[in-house]
């Protein structure tokens, strides 16, 4: 539209960590509408600035194998040691929302340049844990808030 826009974000993060044959892999896929709306257009046209909002549904799962090593002390002073290694995962679902400012300068009638900055918050709606064949429900609360910056381009298809 003439003042304001509408998309759809998109996001994938993955964090895996391994130390010492123990291993942790986050991986969490967002998706959120989003409306950027006008606040101000250069007399020519090519220039704006705008407010960007979005609220969505993202999904993190956390996978874990850890090895412990258990040691006990014999009556002769030596040690015996045995090794175990336990898998374990769990899931969340969470609701991202993100609010920020932007602008873009039109390079053409179709096309665009900018940028934007701002604050995005994740709020932890459920959790569940699975531990080899049982699942269960996790009573727990949680956010997280990021700040952000972001280049973008933009392309008008039409008129």
């Amino acid at each position: 539209g003439p003042s304001y826009s509408l998309g759809l974000g998109l996001g994938l993060s993955r964090i895996g960590v391994n130390s010492a044959g123990d291993w942790v892999t986050l991986t969490m896929f967002q998706v959120a509408p989003t409306a950027i709306i006008d606040l101000w257009h250069s007399k020519d046209g090519r220039a704006r600035a705008n407010l960007v909002g979005s609220a969505g549904f993202a999904r993190a799962s956390l996978d874990a194998t850890v090895t412990s090593t258990d040691c006990v002390n014999n009556p002769n002073g030596s040690q015996t040691c045995t090794n175990s290694t336990s898998d374990g995962t769990a899931s969340a679902i969470l609701i991202p929302v993100m609010l920020g400012f932007g602008g873009d300068y039109f390079l053409s009638r179709n096309f665009a340049l900018g940028a934007e900055f701002g604050l995005q918050g994740l709020f932890l709606a459920s959790a569940k844990t699975n531990s080899g064949q049982s699942s269960q429900s996790v009573d727990a609360g949680g956010n997280a808030q990021f700040a952000y910056a972001a280049l973008r381009a933009t392309f008008v298809i039409g008129d």
